[in-house]
């Protein structure tokens, strides 16, 4: 076992390996460090966005990724405060100016919840470094990286708990992490959910099913399109109930295991192996 030494002054939220498996990135809310597996006391700062005067700051570094087979490109994305996602071309040891592509969102409220809601959390480059998949609170959206500016399809996931979102608060789930994953093909996304939800993006044909992983569900539920939420007993038709929906049990880890054609998804203590059969 390798001691790093210290140099983030924040939580680390996140590592992300080189494709070679001999060096990695590691990253706060304000710095990315690169690092070499062989060298535990140097790092290169590769991004800051912290300014002199704190209160001046325009946003944090919500989640990066490298490349899974160009080691020296890698994309990251911004938090609260610019919610712009940014894609950087550039070689590992950054230096002055480089190339990058920034893909700024739509202006959103001030307030609290919904600027919390639409921070860019994740991101998941596809296989074929072709698109790139954002993850917001209630929204999963495409990219196309050759392209700036522009989004290909925005996928609703968690638009049936827009009218829990002071529960959701509350239980400080709002800061849940839901992170997805692309198969081989990139023909498909899986993407965890609340109440113990995953969600199948087929994004070919604009159409998902959603399941629930636990113990007492004997039968996958499914729901073949995004549904609104509703509250009390009376439902209208195609709305889910989110009453008794779970806040407190979330799928917050998948993988998307390629060369032995499994998936995991991981719910509270238990972790589910599933064959896939995406074509």
């Amino acid at each position: 076992r390798d001691i790093f030494s210290v140099t983030h002054s924040h939580h680390i939220n996140m590592l992300s390996c080189v494709s070679e498996y001999r060096s990695f990135v590691s990253l706060d809310e304000l710095r990315i460090w690169f690092w070499n597996l062989g060298i535990t006391k140097v790092s290169d700062n590769i991004s800051d966005v912290k300014p002199k005067n704190m209160d001046e700051i325009a946003g944090f570094i919500g989640s990066a990724e490298l490349h899974p087979h160009h080691c020296r490109t890698f994309s990251y994305s911004s938090k609260v405060g610019t919610h712009a996602l940014c894609i950087w071309k550039a070689s590992a040891c950054v230096s002055g100016t480089s190339d990058f592509l920034k893909i700024p969102t739509q202006p959103v409220s001030r307030s609290f919840t919904a600027k919390v809601s639409s921070s860019i959390f994740s991101v998941k480059l596809s296989q074929q470094w072709e698109f790139l998949f954002s993850s917001e609170y209630h929204t999963k959206a495409q990219w196309d990286c050759d392209s700036e500016e522009r989004v290909i399809q925005f996928y609703q996931v968690h638009n049936y708990l827009i009218s829990k979102l002071i529960n959701l608060v509350e239980k400080n789930c709002i800061f849940m992490k839901y992170k997805c994953d692309w198969n081989a093909r990139d023909s498909h996304v899986l993407t965890a959910n609340s109440n113990n939800f995953r969600r199948m993006i087929d994004r070919q044909v604009s159409y998902d099913i959603t399941s629930e992983r636990s113990e007492e569900a004997a039968r996958p539920q499914r729901i073949k399109k995004p549904l609104e939420g509703c509250v009390g007993r009376k439902r209208k038709k195609k709305k889910l109930n989110v009453d008794p929906l779970t806040f407190v049990k979330h799928v917050l880890h998948t993988a998307w295991k390629h060369s032995w054609k499994l998936i995991a998804v991981a719910v509270t203590n238990n972790k589910y192996l599933f064959q896939d059969k995406v074509q």
